[in-house]
């Protein structure tokens, strides 16, 4: 297996309530975040997106995997999203949104989100789940 810096340059990646793409080709990214409050776990968030943007060096027509997964505070690791991406070829830019729906977070703690492409790992996101106060 090679490694996959060779083939891209992770651009950014944040987890995110919502992300698209414009007609022109940017994209648009709301409400970033690195901590969920909830009053009592286990919790469920009806949706939050991974968004990623990778900017390919070389040209090529390999197809590659792209996954993320999200490891709990207890270890255990779940992979709800997989999917191939064919390289769009040299200096090109890549945005892929991971569309989470309906994730339960089991226990307040820290949640590692981790994104690979071809099982090697690009980025890891930590996302804090606390327990909010409530209020009177």
């Amino acid at each position: 297996m090679s490694d996959i810096t060779e083939f891209f340059e992770l651009q950014y990646a944040h987890i995110c309530n919502y992300a698209s793409i414009d007609n022109n080709g940017n994209a648009n990214i709301m409400g970033i975040f690195s901590q969920l409050n909830a009053t009592a776990y286990p919790t469920t968030l009806g949706k939050f997106v991974v968004a990623v943007s990778l900017k390919s060096r070389l040209n090529t027509n390999k197809d590659f995997v792209f996954s993320v997964a999200i490891k709990s505070p207890d270890g255990k690791v779940q992979k709800p999203l997989v999917t191939n991406l064919k390289n769009a070829g040299e200096n090109n830019v890549m945005t892929v949104f991971a569309e989470i729906n309906n994730y339960v977070f089991q226990t307040p703690g820290k949640y590692e989100i981790t994104i690979f492409m071809d099982d090697e790992v690009m980025k890891s996101i930590s996302l804090n789940a606390a327990v909010a106060k409530k209020q009177a």
